[in-house]
């Protein structure tokens, strides 16, 4: 069972008990994959959950204790940053999916074709973009990066 990571997730999801965290939840019930991983990885700290079960992070394969507290198999592990972040990692996504919006939103009145479903913040952080994206272009023609044409 694959489970989609994007890429700020990779860079962010960490596991305390697994280094190689984000290669194995994408791995998350192929026991084959999880293994070839720990052989790649063979210098990093592997979880003993994930050993005993390809499916610990999602199921604990038994009762488990220690500082985040008790834990009944069957159960999330409570490792698992998807877990424990859960609020953090929603918040996230609503700021990643209105940044989108105003992407598109920028990217519409800059071909000319105002998006007029587009709230005052969309448009507001739209604009901000564009300024933005000005300011950088300016940046970079005068470090020579960039040529006047564009």
């Amino acid at each position: 069972m694959k489970q989609a990571l994007g890429d700020v997730e990779k860079l962010l999801i960490k596991c305390e008990r697994e280094e190689s965290f984000t290669a194995m939840f994408e791995a998350l019930g192929d026991r084959q994959e999880q293994d070839e991983i720990r052989k790649r990885d063979e210098d990093k700290h592997h979880c003993s959950i994930l050993k005993e079960s390809p499916y610990g992070c999602s199921a604990l394969p038994r009762d488990v204790s220690g500082h985040l507290g008790e834990f009944k198999a069957g159960t999330p592990c409570p490792n698992n940053p998807y877990i424990r972040f859960a609020e953090k990692i929603a918040q996230q996504e609503a700021r990643n999916s209105l940044v989108d919006r105003a992407m598109d939103v920028y990217r519409a009145s800059r071909a000319g074709v105002m998006d007029h479903t587009a709230s005052s913040v969309e448009v507001t952080m739209a604009f901000t973009l564009a300024d933005w994206f000005e300011l950088k272009k300016q940046e970079l023609m005068w470090q020579g990066k960039l040529s006047n044409s564009l």
